[in-house]
C-alpha cells in the first residue's frame, strides 16, 4: 500500500491522514506490524489479528514399504536403513478454531543438506477443513541420494490467498552409514 500526499505548507501541516488495508479473508492469528514511512522514517504499529488458530497433533510418518520393519510405537523413528525411494504415509490430526473453506495441504522432505525433496503429487491435497479435529493422510515417495536424518514437513495454507496457516515437522532416518575404507594403525 503506497500513498503520497502533497504537502503544500511543510512548516504547518497538521491533520489526520488515513490509510486502509483489508486483511485477507483467511489469515493466521498473531501479531502483525503495520509499517509506514513518513518524512524518510519508517514506523511500525503492532496489530493483533484474531484469525485461524491451527494446531498439528500426532504427526507421524510411516513407511508403507513391505520391506520396512514393523514398529510397535507410531512415534518411534523409522527403522535405520529405510531405503531411498521408499513410499511413506504422513498422518496428522489438525485442530482448528474455525473452518477453512479450502486449504492446501503439502508434505515434503528436507534432506540433511537442506535440499527440498518433493514427495510427489499424492503428497498434496486441497480440501475443506471444518472447525475442530480433522484427520489427514498424505502419501508420497521419498527419493533421496543422501543417508541420514531427513525432516518431513507438513504445511497447511489457505488455497485462495496462499497464506500459511500452520504445520509441523518430524525427522526420519534414511539409509545407513557404510564403511568406505579401512586402514590399520601399526604404530
Amino acid at each position: 500500500l503506497t500513498e503520497t500526499l502533497p504537502i503544500t505548507r511543510p512548516a504547518g501541516t497538521v491533520g489526520v491522514f488515513t490509510m486502509d488495508y483489508a486483511l485477507p479473508a483467511v489469515v493466521r492469528s498473531g501479531r502483525y506490524f503495520f509499517t509506514y514511512g513518513y518524512d524518510g522514517e519508517l514506523r511500525s504499529l503492532p496489530v493483533d489479528v484474531f484469525g485461524i488458530d491451527l494446531q498439528t497433533e500426532q504427526l507421524t510418518v510411516q513407511s508403507t514399504s513391505p520391506n520396512a520393519a514393523p514398529r510397535r510405537d507410531p512415534n518411534a523413528p523409522l527403522p535405520q536403513g529405510l531405503l531411498p525411494g521408499s513410499p511413506l504415509t504422513v498422518t496428522a490430526i489438525l485442530r482448528l478454531n474455525q473452518p477453512v473453506p479450502a486449504a492446501d495441504l503439502w508434505a515434503y522432505a528436507l534432506a540433511p543438506d537442506g535440499a527440498l525433496l518433493d514427495l510427489g503429487a499424492s503428497a498434496r491435497q486441497t480440501r475443506a477443513l471444518p472447525a475442530g479435529e480433522t484427520s489427514v493422510a498424505l502419501s508420497g515417495v521419498l527419493n533421496t541420494t543422501q543417508p541420514g536424518a531427513h525432516q518431513i514437513v507438513l504445511e497447511v495454507m489457505d488455497a485462495a490467498s496462499g497464506n500459511p496457516l500452520g504445520g509441523d515437522a518430524t525427522t526420519v532416518d534414511v539409509g545407513a552409514a557404510a564403511i568406505t575404507g579401512l586402514s590399520s594403525d601399526r604404530g
